[in-house]
């Protein structure tokens, strides 16, 4: 059987996300490791926190694929005293490599926001705004078509990716069109609703964000930052039909969630 290694792994995943897509204030690919290193078992994830590192080093993964990077500032100080520190100095204690796709992902095709698009069944799907830059970035939306109520959208959310707490906004309105950006999106609420949609799902928005869409009479849904937690779902069979020799785990919950390894 033909050895895989990490370096198989960076090449494989770098031109399907390549890193240049990334956003210039993000930290994506390589956070820990060695693209030398021989790959068998890797995990899937959200986040990396110290209780993933101690399930990886339990299930004697050596490769984790996170969506938010381990490494997001330059580290100044290794202080093993504290937490982060001493979870890092686990990870080259056992061997754990680590590589993030982030806002490569989300501008993937397939990325993030085609994901999270296909959950909600939504039909017709286009990127919001194509071309279009907010804030300096690449603009990386989904507009989708449903003939769901807000009640049915947030049932999916709640029953499909298990997200507890879920703030909305609603018009009163019918929804035809549905735009949606994993993460926080907030940023995108007006070109959202300037491009069509009838309600726009995100996640992290702010007191005074609700309360402009409020003025602007248009319909917002907080999914959380943890819906992205599709991705650690998502990526098992991405890896498996490259890789199918390689035994590849997913951690299905976000960092504020105990974590839990599943097979594909």
């Amino acid at each position: 059987m033909k050895k895989i290694f990490l370096s198989d792994i960076i090449k494989f995943l770098t031109k399907k996300y390549p890193l240049e897509n990334a956003t210039t204030w993000d930290h994506p690919g390589l956070q820990i490791g060695n693209p030398d290193q021989e790959v068998k078992k890797i995990l899937t994830t959200l986040d990396v926190t110290p209780q993933l590192v101690q399930t990886a080093v339990a299930n004697n993964i050596d490769t984790i694929i996170s969506h938010h990077p381990l490494i997001f500032h330059p580290i100044k100080t290794i202080d093993l005293s504290h937490p982060r520190s001493q979870m890092n100095a686990e990870l080259i204690k056992h061997n754990i490599n680590v590589f993030s796709i982030h806002t490569n992902f989300d501008d993937g095709e397939p990325g993030m926001n085609d994901f999270l698009a296909e959950l909600l069944n939504l039909k017709n799907v286009t990127k919001i705004c194509p071309g279009k830059t907010i804030n300096g970035i690449n603009y990386f939306g989904r507009m989708g078509e449903t003939n769901k109520s807000i009640n049915e959208l947030i049932k999916i959310f709640k029953d499909k990716l298990k997200i507890k707490m879920i703030k909305f906004l609603d018009n009163g309105r019918q929804i035809k069109k549905v735009g949606i950006i994993g993460g926080a999106g907030a940023s995108g609420i007006k070109p959202a609703f300037e491009s069509g949609a009838d309600l726009f799902i995100t996640g992290d928005v702010k007191y005074h964000d609700f309360l402009e869409a409020q003025i602007s009479h248009y319909a917002v849904l907080d999914v959380g930052h943890v819906v992205e937690k599709i991705f650690a779902l998502k990526m098992v069979p991405i890896i498996q039909q490259e890789f199918p020799t390689l035994t590849v785990k997913s951690n299905k919950l976000s960092a504020m969630e105990i974590p839990n390894l599943e097979d594909k």
